[in-house]
């Protein structure tokens, strides 16, 4: 393997953790189901979070965008700006 190795990063970098701060911001809040897991890829941790309600981390299933959308909407209106 040739050049830096972006997995050997350390997990919180300044820039990381501006954009992880922007991006709770955007949700709100953290909450605790966001947490990355011990021995979860960032790729793991993302598609998780992806198909996950925001308010409480129910998931959901790769394509019910539209239900996860309804399930949101029932907690209440998110502060997304």
């Amino acid at each position: 393997m040739t050049g830096y190795d972006w997995r050997l990063a350390p997990l919180h970098s300044k820039a990381a953790e501006h954009a992880d701060q922007i991006e709770v911001h955007k949700l709100g809040g953290w909450k605790p189901h966001m947490a990355r897991r011990p021995g979860e890829t960032v790729a793991e941790w993302h598609a998780r979070l992806v198909w996950s309600c925001y308010v409480c981390g129910q998931r959901f299933e790769r394509g019910q965008r539209q239900e996860l959308n309804d399930h949101e909407d029932a907690h209440g209106g998110l502060n997304r700006k």
